[in-house]
Formats: C-alpha cells, structure tokens, sequence
C-alpha cells in the first residue's frame, strides 16, 4: 500500500494519519520522486526536499504532513501512485506511465544538505600577476592546453604524450636516465617519492640543513623509519666542499640530501664536486631543483646526481601538481634491489617506472593510479617551449633579468638577504624588510594597486624578507621594472602605516 499520510486509490475516507516525525522517516525512505508537495494542514506549497518540509512542519500543527499535488507521482520500492489518477501499481510499469505525464520532477533522497549556494554563481577568478616565490603564471600557450577534453589514463596517445614528457625531462635535467618521468604531486611529492625509494627502514640519511625543505625532508625521512644526521650550515650561505666531505665522512649516509635553490632565502648552492664525495663513501645524492630548474644550468649525470626532483609550477611555467623526478641508474639499481617494498604504494618507482615505460618498452604499462590529463598537456607543452627557446637561453634570460632586478633594488638602498652575489638564485629573490616595516602591509598594497603578487619570508626567514619571483614567462624586463615600481610604492604605505601606529 502507499505509504501512511498520502491519498491512495481508495476513498478519502481511508486515509491515514501519522505523526511529523514518522512522515519524514518515510519521506527519506522512500526516495520519492515528486516535483511539489502541499501541506494537508494550512495548504502551503512546499519544495520538495527533507530540509524544506522539515522546516515546514517545526511550525506547523498537522498531523498529516504532506500530500501530491494533483498530476504528480512518487515512487516507493514496488509501489507507483500517481495522483492524477488516483491508481497505484506494484511495478515499474504504473511510474513509467506516471512519469510521462508529469513535468520537472524532483529526488526525495535521504539529503539533508543543500546545494551550495557558493556553487551556483558562475566562477570568477582575478587575472594576478605571479611575482612570488612560485608558482608563476602559465603562458597563453600552456592554458590553450589545459582547455583540450581529457584522454583516458590508458589510451594510446596519452602513453605518447607521457613519453614526449620524458624525453622533455631528460633535456631539462641533462641526463639520459631512463626512470625519468612525472609523478602526480607537488614538488613536497617529490621529495618523499625521492627518499622512501632510495631508503629504507633503518637506514641513515644525511641532510644539509640550510633551510626550511631540509626540516620538511627530515620530517619525511623520520616518519619513514629513516635515521637523520645534520650537516648544520649557516642559513643564507652556501657550503664548500671541504666541510661538506667531513660531515659525509663523519655520519657515511646511505644517502644525502641538498637543496640547489633554497626559496626560503633566494640562495643557490653550488653543486659541482658533491656527487663525487658521495659516491666516495658509499652514499646517493638526492638533490631538490624546484625553484630553479630551467632557469639555473643544472647537469644531472655530469654533477653525478642520482635521484632529482623539480617543480613545474615554477620556471617550468605548467600548473602545479605533477612533479618531474629522475633517478640514476645507480639510484634504480637499489630501488630494484630492496630488501622491503617502498612503504608507500603511490610513490613506488617499480609501478610507477612501468607505468611511464621506463624499464622494458616490451612489457605492458600496468595500471597504477588515474593521471590528470590536463596536467599531462600543460607540462608537455611547457617542455616543449623550453625545447624550443633552448635551455642556455633560457638560462640566459633568467639571468639577464636576474642582474636587472638586483642592480635596481641596489640602486634604491634595498639589502638582500644572501650576501654573496654569486649564490644568489635567478629565479627567487629574498628582499631585507626595511627597519620598522613589516612585510603584510607590502604584500597587500602590490596585489591591491598592482596586481601583483608578493610574499613574505618562509621558515628561519619569517617576518624578515620580502620574496619576490621573476621566472618562466614572468622573466622579462617589462616585469622586473613593474616589479620594482610596485615595491617603491608598497614599502612608502608600509612606512606610513607604521608612523600611524606609532602616533
């Protein structure tokens, strides 16, 4: 029969009754399918949805809660009642013919939460100009890609596309490493991909703790099972061969950890010369490029790195969220050989190398998770305006802009944080706060009269810098003198702001 409080087949006589709370229980029950419902108490017309009618009948005092309007159907599991006609069925039959004679329905599920309102405007977005310490605009050639419909994860042309990415890579990291592919991540994916590959349980690790991503690969690293040693350094500066040689003789890791492009504090360390010392003890070398690959000459196999990440929100110039890393074959060698499985199923390079090909190209790619699309197309084609600008160019622009950006803000009295010009990144520059300015009034001035995005100090250098990034398409002249005219303007209001809340 049609369940208790709705006008059924028989005379009005037989209706039933039943108290509010039961009526809801069976509204929720029954996954009704109505358009509008009317209350039998004071004859108000209701949406048909639980939260409308429970609102409903908090302030009303009928018993019978609600009933059809006329030419309306619900449907309850092997019962159909329509009530224009007033006919029940025990089959689907009766709610295919009730159906076609109403119009819009609606679902009475057991739904308690309503469509966000947020979510029924049409989306807005501002057009910024991305002058922080990542990630930095996309050139229209990048977003053109990210418009195109997705691929399936497994058809044909994206295994292409996926090898087009890793001969890219190959090119951007200089090394012909064949477990070199992207993962589906940020660069902080990258850096645990790169340590619970080539470390296990129990095994020691050193890290060159020369900012905030040496504390993120520690915490890393511990919750891995990983031993850590430190190789203390002082912050904004880099290290020379000879004291980092004594700390790898000291502690004799099975692996070490450096950081070519600090963004925290703009500092770039040299690199040439650590991956022999590594080696001469028995050790790998694990290197982050996330702020400066494509921007900073970077030589993967010639510097004897083994395991390299990057990001590709960065000089890339591809949206965030899918991270390129590249391992030597000294550095496959020992994934291959382990004695526990990676301890995490999503970062594990056996899957994932076979995934993207890069072991045996007779063996099938097995499944391993869903890659977006999306990202696919946009960091193709940002390797692929790298391949056609050239790495040495590119590199040369970063540069040239580079001196631009410093010579103007040297010019204006401002102090940068790393002192030596030599170790100073291309892409992130790390600005001293004048005495008594603070940075949040600087950040917001230049994103409300510039557009422009700035960012304060990250880690150990927190409420002492400005960070501003000039890298990928943002690279220019243009930007440098834009850069440095919003910043002219921001720190005037940072001061007057202070000399108001001082008086």
């Amino acid at each position: 029969m049609p369940p208790r409080g709705l006008q059924s087949s028989s005379s009005s006589s037989s209706r039933e009754k039943m108290p509010r709370s039961e009526a809801l229980r069976s509204i929720r029950r029954s996954r009704a399918v109505v358009s509008v419902v009317r209350c039998k108490q004071c004859r108000t017309r209701l949406r048909c949805d639980v939260r409308s009618i429970d609102e409903h009948l908090q302030g009303c005092s009928a018993r019978v809660n609600v009933t059809l309007m006329r030419g309306q159907e619900i449907k309850i599991p092997a019962v159909t009642y329509n009530s224009s006609s007033g006919s029940g069925s025990s089959s689907d039959e009766g709610s295919s013919s009730g159906a076609s004679k109403t119009g819009t329905r609606a679902v009475i599920e057991r739904m308690e939460v309503e469509p966000p309102k947020e979510l029924l405007k049409p989306l807005q977005l501002p057009q910024r100009i991305l002058t922080g310490p990542g990630p930095s605009n996309c050139s229209q050639r990048v977003l053109k890609a990210l418009e195109q419909q997705v691929l399936g994860h497994t058809h044909p042309e994206m295994f292409q596309l996926m090898d087009e990415i890793k001969a890219g890579l190959r090119y951007a990291f200089q090394t012909k490493n064949n477990l070199t592919l992207a993962i589906s991540a940020s660069g902080h994916g990258g850096l645990e991909a790169a340590i619970g590959n080539v470390l296990e349980r129990g095994e020691n690790m050193l890290i060159v703790k020369a900012g905030i991503w040496a504390e993120r690969a520690a915490d890393m690293a511990g919750r891995l099972g990983i031993r850590v040693d430190f190789m203390e350094t002082e912050f904004g500066v880099a290290f020379g061969l000879r004291e980092f040689e004594l700390a790898v003789s000291e502690y004799r890791p099975k692996a070490v950890f450096v950081v070519h492009s600090e963004s925290s504090a703009g500092l770039k360390q040299p690199l040439e010369g650590l991956g022999d010392i590594v080696h001469k003890y028995g050790g790998l070398l694990i290197v982050d490029t996330v702020a400066s690959l494509g921007a900073e000459p970077f030589f993967a196999d010639a510097w004897g790195i083994d395991v390299v990440y990057t990001g590709s929100q960065k000089a890339l110039g591809a949206p965030a969220g899918i991270t390129p890393i590249s391992f030597s074959p000294a550095a496959e060698k020992k994934i291959l050989t382990r004695k526990s499985p990676v301890p995490v199923f999503y970062w594990d390079m056996t899957w994932l190398g076979r995934y993207w090909n890069c072991f045996d190209p007779r063996t099938p790619r097995p499944y391993h998770h869903t890659i977006s699309a999306t990202l696919v197309y946009g960091l193709r084609e940002a390797l692929a305006q790298l391949a056609e600008e050239g790495l040495a160019a590119s590199w040369a622009r970063h540069a040239n802009v580079s001196q631009k950006f410093h010579e103007g803000l040297a010019r204006r009295g401002y102090q940068l944080f790393v002192k030596q010009p030599q170790h100073r990144l291309k892409t992130v520059t790390a600005i001293m706060l004048p005495d008594g300015v603070e940075a949040q009034p600087i950040i917001r001035y230049a994103m409300d009269r510039y557009n422009l995005e700035f960012s304060g100090g990250l880690g150990p250098t927190a409420g002492k810098v400005i960070r501003i990034g000039l890298m990928g398409v943002n690279a220019t002249s243009g930007h440098a003198d834009l850069v440095l005219r919003g910043l002219d303007d921001a720190v005037k209001y940072a001061k007057s702001c202070q000399l108001k809340s001082n008086i």
